[in-house]
């Protein structure tokens, strides 16, 4: 039980991002405000860095969420077990959402979240079920690259874990910025 602890955490983060980012984007097509922004002096450019700030703003928000009622877990007349979240993991969850959001994100970009939903449908549910089946075969493969990647693990400190889990994460979020960019500018309305 205790080795799905991150886990649990880690699947509450990205429930939650889940349910408030496509949401937004829900939202917006269907009151037609994107056409009204549009009219206003305000840029595609600005439009897509506040989706991508809006991932960010959601993970804050989920963990002030999780870490209250963790707190609040604690005080309560039944059995609790607190959930310990350590910085890779809070690195790795950053990342995870991110990578989830930075193949999503230029998708409803270049066609709409209406039209995008079945796909963000099958990858959050691949995502979903497919993170613990990924965390078996990790441990249990014998890949040259996962082993790698393990062994790269085992040896760095939680810091050097971190700084790595974040630069890649601002890799990725910069080469999806930059994909959306150009679909949403070419994007009629």
């Amino acid at each position: 039980f205790q080795r799905f602890i991150g886990l649990t955490y880690l699947m509450a983060l990205f429930f939650y991002a889940y349910a408030i980012i496509p949401e937004c984007f829900e939202q917006d097509e269907k009151n037609n405000s994107e056409k009204v922004v549009l009219s206003l002096p305000v840029s595609r450019k600005d439009i897509v860095v506040s989706r991508y700030l809006l991932v960010f703003i959601t993970i804050i928000i989920g963990n002030i969420a999780f870490f209250t009622l963790n707190f609040i877990g604690k005080y309560l007349p039944f059995s609790y077990e607190s959930i310990s979240v350590n910085t890779p993991l809070f690195a790795f969850a950053v990342f995870y959402i991110v990578l989830f959001y930075s193949i999503c994100l230029p998708v409803m970009f270049k066609v709409g979240k209406h039209k995008a939903r079945g796909l963000i449908f099958i990858l959050f549910f691949a995502t979903f079920f497919g993170l613990p089946m990924l965390i078996s075969a990790i441990t249990g493969s014998s890949n040259e690259l996962l082993s790698r990647i393990l062994s790269f693990a085992i040896r760095s400190s939680n810091m050097q874990i971190t700084v790595t889990l974040l630069l890649l994460t601002g890799l990725v979020c910069i080469a999806s910025y930059s994909v959306s960019l150009l679909f949403y500018k070419q994007r009629e309305f």
